[in-house]
């Protein structure tokens, strides 16, 4: 399945790697995944209640606190956590499965940007929790748009230049398990 979908390629040894993906796939998967994003927290922001913004927010607070610990891969995890509970929160199996597809195809590019953002998509979150609460959909869908339109960007960004020493640092060690804070 991950071959049909261009995820993954044959190796000649006859194991697999994962396929990069060509850049203007990147940039239609993120197109995508933009406006789906925008349509969940719209439908989000119709379903959310206190208790419900407050299930959202406590995958928030972890993201930043694994960041400044320098537990990288936590935070990212907390990331799409927090994601994934306004497509919950949506109430519409389809787009959910539709954005955890999308998710899981762009996700090791997703990592580069955390390097270079995460205290910034601490207060987007703040900021799309807070228009959830309102149960103001057009600013929750404008603020998860331009939320997930940044970091495409970025992504793009990180594709087409290699990344700082530092970000490589941290990619790297998060891909062999090993990450360890510098002193």
């Amino acid at each position: 399945m991950l071959e049909s979908e261009g995820l993954a390629e044959r190796l000649i040894s006859g194991g697999y790697q994962v396929a990069a993906l060509p850049e203007h796939e990147l940039d239609n998967r993120y197109s995508i995944r933009i406006e789906l994003e925008g349509l969940a927290a719209r439908r989000a922001a119709q379903h959310a209640d206190g208790e419900a913004c407050d299930a959202i927010g406590e995958w928030n607070e972890p993201m930043r606190s694994h960041w400044l610990r320098r537990r990288h891969d936590d935070a990212l995890q907390a990331g799409r956590s927090f994601h994934a509970a306004i497509h919950t929160l949506a109430c519409n199996e389809n787009l959910a499965m539709l954005l955890q597809r999308l998710g899981d195809q762009i996700s090791r590019y997703r990592s580069y940007s955390i390097v270079c953002r995460v205290l910034k998509a601490y207060e987007d979150h703040r900021a799309i929790i807070a228009a959830l609460r309102a149960h103001d959909a057009t600013r929750a869908e404008a603020r998860l748009h331009t939320h997930v339109a940044v970091e495409h960007q970025l992504v793009l960004q990180t594709t087409r230049q290699p990344p700082s020493p530092s970000a490589r640092r941290i990619i790297a060690a998060r891909d062999h398990g090993r990450w360890r804070p510098t002193r």
